[in-house]
C-alpha cells in the first residue's frame, strides 16, 4: 500500500513527462543484502534497468520521477555457527531483486558546449526481495544436512544523493551518466552507476 501511495504522489502531475523521458541501464556493485547476528550473505554485482521522466523548473533545476528494477546474483554465505561440532560446507542461493522508485531534484551547471554536470538529491521507496539461501552443514558424526533460509521481503524509504553528466548528441537526444547512492540510514546503503538515453519531448 505504501508503494501505491508513493507512485500516486510521483505521477500525479500531468506535465512531468512533457519535457523528457529516458531509458537507462546500470551496474549494482557487490552487496551485502542480508545481515544479522549470526550470518552474513553477499550478492555479486548486478544490473539495473529503468525509466524516468524530467521536467525543468528553470534552466538549472529539474524534477525527475523514476522507476527501476535491479537484480543481484548470489555470491556467498557465511554462518557463525555456535556449535564447534557443526561446520558450514557450502552454500547456494537464488537471485535477489529490487523494485525502486525515486523522486529527485537535479541542480545543473550553466549551459555551455555539449555537456552539463548536475547534482541530485531526493527520496525513494524500495521493495526488496532477497533470494532463498541453501546452506549445507557437516557434523562430526559424518552426517550432512541442508538448511533452507527464506529471508523476508522488505520495503522501506530511502534518501538518495548523486552526481551526473549529460551530453547533448542532437537537438532532442542526449546521453546521461550518473552515480548514485541511497540509504535508509539504518541497515541499508546501496550504490549504482547508470547510463541512459534521454529524449526531449518538448522544450
Amino acid at each position: 500500500m505504501k508503494m501505491i501511495y508513493f507512485l500516486l504522489i510521483l505521477f500525479s502531475s500531468t506535465c512531468y513527462s512533457q519535457t523528457s523521458i529516458s531509458l537507462y541501464v546500470g551496474v549494482n556493485p557487490h552487496s551485502n543484502l542480508l545481515r544479522s547476528d549470526n550470518l552474513d550473505s553477499y550478492w555479486k554485482p548486478g544490473m539495473t534497468f529503468g525509466v524516468s521522466g524530467e521536467m525543468f523548473l528553470s534552466n538549472a533545476v529539474s524534477i525527475s520521477p523514476s522507476f527501476e528494477y535491479g537484480s543481484y546474483q548470489f555470491d556467498s554465505y557465511w554462518a557463525w555457527v555456535s556449535f564447534p561440532e557443526i561446520r558450514l560446507i557450502s552454500s547456494s542461493g537464488s537471485v535477489s531483486s529490487m523494485w525502486r522508485t525515486f523522486a529527485e531534484v537535479r541542480f545543473f551547471t550553466e549551459k555551455g558546449g555539449m555537456s552539463r554536470f548536475y547534482l541530485l538529491t531526493g527520496v525513494g521507496y524500495i521493495v526488496e526481495h532477497i533470494g532463498t539461501i541453501n546452506a549445507t552443514y557437516s557434523a562430526l558424526n559424518g552426517s550432512d544436512y541442508i538448511e533452507v533460509i527464506h529471508p523476508e521481503s522488505r520495503d522501506f524509504f530511502v534518501h538518495t544523493l548523486g552526481a551526473g553528466v549529460r551530453w547533448n548528441i542532437v537537438s532532442q537526444i542526449a546521453i546521461d551518466l550518473k552515480a548514485q547512492y541511497f540509504t535508509n540510514y539504518n541497515d541499508r546503503m546501496y550504490t549504482t552507476v547508470r547510463m541512459g538515453v534521454l529524449y526531449t519531448l518538448s522544450d
